[in-house]
């Protein structure tokens, strides 16, 4: 038998070879749905601290349906560094005065990145001296000075819930503390409304929203995301929020003690630390030849002549220091995160910065590693009804975005203008919360159970098993085919009951044998992998075609393009090749697997000695017609 594989599987391999290193589930993780840490996992900044959540109090609340919280690590460019208050021991805004106005003002209101896409903004709009006048040159756009990394914790709304069947809703731009209206008027866009609602728009309250921000061509960072995080009165400026303003809305940011619910409230954070631009790019290790000592800051380095970033408005790179070369490269941008994750590192490391003070950077804490976050977060199910569903869903990066999810997640600032009707009470009634949509869509669900989760899940994966169900029936007798009416899932589930672990074991035992043999087969050479043409001309050479030689092809060029780690492949060996190829093979044998395991697990359970206790059997046949001849037949009456 010859098996012949197309170019088109070299790019899905690449994606599965990822799949069984750094993104498989093991066996524990089906049943108790907690998911393997990646090796991938970035920790360039080791955590031993404890996360702020833990402290944080639950609201009291009535309402049956809120998502879970979820913690992620995000970054913002700020103009101005974060104050630290003694008294609360942590990071808040230098505008206000006391510490519940510093801790609101920090993330009253604004948009955010993700980590991965800190420097997006700063390259595309901040630092290119073609789109600034000659006497805002040495200033950075907005005065952009610092990132930010914030540790947020948040829970979506139930009506943003039900509304875009997401963890997110679409991302608002936020500007001086405003929800920004529509360009060149006081008007709000619906999304912006829909923050409290009005007569004629749903209130959806001050829900989080996220966008993916990887395909700016001006800065294509892998893994860019940008924010919004409402907080209570979002249509007003920063100076003309009223505590009257404030109170008659809903509340986006939590007490300082409070723990997200969606209801009461949608965030909370802490601030980690902060790293100065200038020390992430390199200016402030460069001399000024001038004076002979280091330059103080980005001012001074513009001010005699040099140039940190010069490009077309397209982002066509002219000239720039060495950190901002090859703009338009997506590997050469994601490199560019990692040093500015290694400038904070070894910010907290050294203790030295010329632009903050050594008695600031030890209040500073280093980020989470993305397997820390990763394992202290709910599943994804529990959020986003489409991840329960045939190949799930799976946290990842800093920001914690589902992978798996992410067309629902991206699609969310779009489903507004899809959708036939607009945000208002005509698609969701006013006098009632959306429970039944939520209800449809998800229900909060207890932790699924070890007993039937593993052989449900394998069931719910093949539809060709349910197709052969009059089949499989024959083979397992009646010990699978216990009543008429029972669906195919029903009955794996009561193989599962009856037979317990052997059911589990028979299978596994199944599938390494089958992938076992695959691999051999492949490896010893009995099964062909290579399609050999032959040309017909004399003095021409064969082609021939291989999976492995041509995946490494594919990514060489994905190499050459820049585009390597944005679609996350790598050249495999041969033996990774040959072990792929087998486990896509034995992929292709699940139906008649799982048809085996229902057939041959009853038989070897009694062989065994682990079949269940049947009740009595009724009598036979025969035995009926024995005693109805015995019965004495009454005498006719006279």
């Amino acid at each position: 038998m010859k098996i012949y594989v197309v170019v088109a599987v070299s790019t899905l391999a690449l994606s599965s070879v990822t799949a069984v290193s750094d993104r498989e589930v093991s066996l524990s993780a089906e049943l108790e749905v907690t998911e393997r840490p990646s090796h991938r996992s970035r920790a360039l900044v080791a955590s031993t601290s404890t996360s702020f959540v833990s402290s944080l109090k639950k609201p009291p609340n009535s309402d049956k349906y809120h998502t879970k919280p979820v913690r992620v690590i995000q970054a913002r460019v700020q103009s101005d560094a974060p104050i630290w208050n003694e008294t609360t021991k942590t990071f808040g805004s230098k505008y206000y005065n006391t510490a519940e106005e510093q801790f609101r003002g920090a993330l009253d209101t604004v948009n955010t990145a993700s980590v991965e896409g800190a420097l997006m903004y700063v390259q595309a709009e901040g630092i290119n001296y073609n789109t600034r006048s000659e006497e805002d040159r040495c200033w950075r756009k907005n005065g952009m000075q610092y990132v930010v990394f914030y540790d947020i914790v948040f829970a979506q709304t139930n009506e943003t819930v039900a509304e875009y069947e997401s963890e997110y809703g679409p991302m608002l731009p936020m500007d001086g503390g405003q929800c920004t209206p529509i360009s060149g008027t006081n008007v709000f866009s619906k999304e912006c409304v829909s923050l409290n609602g009005n007569a004629s728009v749903l209130n959806l309250g001050p829900f989080i929203g996220g966008e993916s921000k990887e395909t700016d061509a001006r800065a294509p960072y892998p893994h860019c995301w940008w924010y919004s995080f409402p907080n209570n009165c979002p249509l007003q400026k920063w100076a003309n929020k009223t505590e009257e303003c404030r109170a008659s809305t809903r509340q986006g940011l939590c007490d300082m003690d409070t723990l997200p619910d969606g209801i009461s409230c949608t965030y909370n954070y802490r601030i980690l630390g902060y790293v100065p631009i200038d020390d992430a790019v390199g200016i402030t290790a460069m001399t000024n030849k001038a004076t002979g000592e280091k330059y103080a800051n980005f001012t001074e380095f513009c001010e005699v002549g040099g140039v940190e970033f010069q490009a077309s408005e397209a982002g066509v790179w002219n000239a720039s220091i060495p950190f901002w070369k090859n703009p338009q490269n997506a590997t050469a941008n994601a490199a560019r995160t990692e040093k500015l994750l290694s400038a904070y590192a070894n910010l907290l490391k050294t203790n030295k910065s010329s632009q903050i003070e050594s008695t600031v950077v030890k209040q500073m804490l280093p980020l989470p590693t993305v397997a820390e976050l990763t394992a202290g977060n709910p599943p994804c199910y529990f959020n986003v009804k489409d991840c329960d569903s045939e190949f799930g869903c799976k946290r990842e990066h800093y920001g914690q975005m589902m992978l798996g999810a992410m067309r629902l997640v991206g699609a969310a600032r779009h489903t507004a203008a899809l959708r036939a009707l607009p945000l208002s009470s005509s698609r969701l009634p006013t006098f009632a919360l959306p429970v039944g949509r939520i209800e449809r869509f998800f229900v909060q669900q207890p932790p699924r159970a070890r007993s039937s989760s593993f052989l449900t899940s394998l069931a719910a994966r093949s539809s060709v098993l349910r197709r052969s169900s009059s089949s499989v029936s024959k083979a397992s007798g009646g010990e699978v085919a216990t009543a008429e009416s029972m669906s195919h899932l029903e009955r794996l589930k009561d193989l599962w009951r009856k037979y317990g672990i052997v059911a589990i074991g028979t299978y596994l035992t199944m599938y390494g044998a089958v992938l076992g043999s695959m691999y051999l087969a492949i490896d010893q050479g009995w099964v062909r992998t290579n399609k050999r043409t032959t040309s017909k001309g004399e003095g021409q050479s064969d082609e021939s075609f291989n999976l492995v030689t041509t995946t490494n092809k594919f990514v060489k060029i994905a190499e050459d393009l820049g585009i390597a780690q944005y679609l996350e492949v790598e050249q495999v060996s041969s033996k990774t090749g040959t072990f792929l190829l087998a486990w896509i093979a034995t992929k292709f044998t699940e139906p008649l697997r799982l048809a085996l395991t229902i057939a041959v697990t009853p038989r070897i359970a009694r062989l065994l000695g682990r079949a269940p206790k049947l009740p009595p059997k009724a009598p036979g046949k025969i035995a009926s017609m024995i005693k109805k001849q015995t019965v004495p037949k009454e005498k006719p009456k006279a």
